[in-house]
């Protein structure tokens, strides 16, 4: 078991009947959380995730960008590919990623809008709760137990309930961990 915590660019990819939205940018946000490894033979593991990530977007418009955040909890599952050297291991591999979206805010530089609530629900102003989508991940982990990694996330799931509209989550994120109990 360990723990691990991050940063992340994360962006939402928009299209309005088949369109692509262009003044949607990165923005930067946190991922912190739990981490288990699971040995399935010499070289594979599993290793699940539970994790706070600050997903979203920016929106550039009016000359500054308006950050879109929310929040959510990520499970990722990955299977693992582990190679011995020197100094630890390195691995790489990917798998399913379950994110369930708790909410969020639009801060913004416009008047009315600053603190603005984004709701879960299936109205046309709200986001859907669950997102599915697959995570590639890399990283080192060295014989102390303390570990760097790489993933990227690309979402799956429709989050907009508005007719013609498909909204997709995507974020790469960089992380520093510890597993408590270590070889």
């Amino acid at each position: 078991l360990g723990v691990k915590g991050g940063m992340n660019l994360a962006k939402w990819n928009i299209k309005v009947n088949g369109t692509k939205e262009e003044d949607y940018k990165n923005k930067l946000g946190l991922q912190a959380g739990f981490v288990a490894d699971f040995s399935l033979g010499k070289s594979l593991s599993f290793q699940p995730q539970l994790l706070y990530t600050a997903k979203g977007t920016a929106e550039e418009h009016n000359g500054h960008n308006d950050n879109i955040v929310m929040n959510a909890i990520d499970i990722p599952l990955n299977v693992l590919y582990k190679s011995p050297a020197k100094f630890g291991t390195i691995f790489f591999g990917g798998g399913p990623n379950i994110g369930y979206n708790l909410g969020g805010k639009v801060k913004s530089h416009d008047a009315g809008e600053e603190g603005k609530k984004i709701t879960i629900g299936s109205a046309d102003d709200q986001i859907k709760a669950l997102d599915f989508g697959v995570n590639f991940t890399s990283g080192i982990e060295f014989k102390n137990g303390l570990f760097f990694s790489a993933n990227y996330t690309t979402g799956l799931s429709n989050l907009s309930n508005r007719n013609g509209e498909t909204t997709k989550s995507n974020f790469i994120g960089i992380s520093l961990g510890y597993f408590l109990k270590h070889k």
